[in-house]
């Protein structure tokens, strides 16, 4: 693979796990725990590596990610499954920097779909089943926001991973890309 194709890659799981990210400070803010620093940690790396800093695999230990899954039988936050699939992303991602393997960067965005996917479940009504359900599911405003937001930063991700500025476009991106992110 080409290295512009595997940065639109990267860039694309960086910005869905920042995604994410968000929805695991509300966890931790409903359930007055700690950890959102250490996705933002990940986050960080990740962004080094963008930037040409190649760390070595003993550098990246996802272990300090073990104690912040949390087990959705513990807790009652409403994002406690978001938050689980935002500490999975994170080790994903971790992965992906060791192996550059991009069916990594699919399943993180599985994983943001499915973090939709359950939320939206908990604002439709009880009595949908099966069919009725998923076309629920799919035409809620959180999914439909979910799926453009992610054609939008895979998009995103191709400009910039193309651009003749790089860095200038990476910036730009970034900022961009957290405006839409903070909505």
């Amino acid at each position: 693979m080409d290295t512009r194709s595997l940065v639109q890659y990267e860039l694309f799981g960086l910005w869905l796990l920042k995604r994410m990210a968000l929805r695991f400070r509300y966890f931790a803010k409903d359930e007055r725990c700690r950890g959102s620093s250490v996705i933002g940690l990940v986050c960080s790396w990740i962004e080094t590596d963008l930037e040409g800093y190649r760390f070595g695999d003993n550098l990246i230990d996802g272990s300090m990610l073990d104690d912040l899954a949390p087990d959705t039988e513990d807790h009652q936050s409403r994002y406690t499954s978001s938050a689980l699939d935002a500490v999975n992303a994170a080790s994903i991602m971790l992965d992906f920097l060791k192996t550059r393997d991009v069916s990594l960067i699919k399943e993180v965005a599985d994983l943001a779909r499915d973090s939709v996917d359950m939320l939206a479940q908990e604002m439709i009504s009880d009595d949908l089943t099966g069919a009725a359900l998923e076309n629920a599911i799919e035409n809620h405003p959180l999914m439909v926001e979910e799926l453009s937001l992610q054609e939008y930063l895979w998009s995103l991700a191709g400009e910039v991973a193309g651009s003749a500025d790089f860095f200038g476009d990476l910036i730009r991106a970034n900022a961009e890309v957290e405006a839409r992110l903070m909505k």
